[in-house]
């Protein structure tokens, strides 16, 4: 099968695509050849129009009605990236309630989100409560959840990583 991979510069992309059976094959390949992460590519059927619809990674070429690809790179801008924790409690009828909540946002608008609550009480602690942190590069998000015990301390799990290039604007909901 003979795949034709280009950017939307019109710039062919050189690569081997003989034997590639999806469209993450395709972008594999592709990465390579940009030197590039796999991660920070797209592909559309090339000709498709502004508008081109991204090609799922697990799309099987021999389904497709053409062979000619167009990869779309994105670019991140990591100094446009914020990552803002705020937390507050209050105070009624013996209770103490907590919250949390974590915002990642992209040249001021969230592209992520996140909240918690716990609570004190004449019975203990209960509730939820997360850690979020950037990696030194930007590129990761690190989020560790944890539950309150009722006796005291948290009990966190274990610490969770998502590509920021693959964040869609308050799609993930964690």
């Amino acid at each position: 099968m003979s795949i034709s991979v280009c950017l939307l510069s019109g710039d062919v992309v050189e690569g081997d695509f003989a034997d590639a059976a999806t469209v993450l094959d395709v972008k594999q390949r592709a990465a390579s050849s940009m030197d590039c992460e796999a991660t920070s590519l797209k592909v559309a059927v090339s000709g498709s129009g502004p508008d081109q619809d991204i090609l799922s990674d697990e799309q099987k070429l021999e389904e497709l009605t053409t062979k000619s690809l167009v990869v779309i790179r994105q670019t991140l801008d990591t100094s446009l990236l914020e990552l803002n924790t705020t937390r507050h409690s209050e105070y009624d009828d013996g209770q103490v309630d907590f919250y949390i909540s974590s915002t990642l946002l992209y040249d001021g608008k969230p592209v992520w989100r996140k909240s918690d609550h716990h609570a004190c009480h004449i019975g203990g602690f209960a509730g939820l409560d997360h850690k979020v942190r950037l990696s030194d590069d930007k590129l990761t998000l690190l989020l560790t959840c944890g539950k309150l015990q009722h006796g005291g301390g948290v009990s966190w799990g274990v610490e969770q990583a998502f590509s920021v290039v693959d964040l869609e604007p308050l799609s993930t909901q964690l």
